[in-house]
């Protein structure tokens, strides 16, 4: 179990270093989450004006969304690796 932490640990550090650089050099990276930005006033408004018990499902159904788009964005990083390997391999670099 220590090594699949351990797996699991540098993944997190590869994804990290990756998407640290994308937000601070991809230019429509940048646009769109200044855009995200702006539209969370809006966002934050409208959820002041739901009643407690709508408000929480919304904010369930995002956390659960979220978990899900991580779990997905885990995999399909693990299946490049897998799939960069396997190329490696059938082309006899290793």
């Amino acid at each position: 179990m220590a090594v699949c932490n351990t797996v699991e640990d540098f993944l997190d550090d590869i994804v990290e270093k990756h998407l640290a650089e994308l937000r601070a050099n991809d230019q429509e990276y940048i646009e769109l989450n200044r855009k995200l930005a702006e539209g969370s006033d809006e966002i934050e408004k409208a959820l002041h004006l739901l009643d407690r018990e709508r408000k929480r499902a919304f904010d369930e159904y995002e956390t659960l969304k979220n978990q899900e788009e991580s779990i997905e964005n885990r995999f399909l990083y693990r299946a490049g690796i897998l799939d960069a390997v396997k190329l490696l391999k059938g082309i006899g670099v290793i």
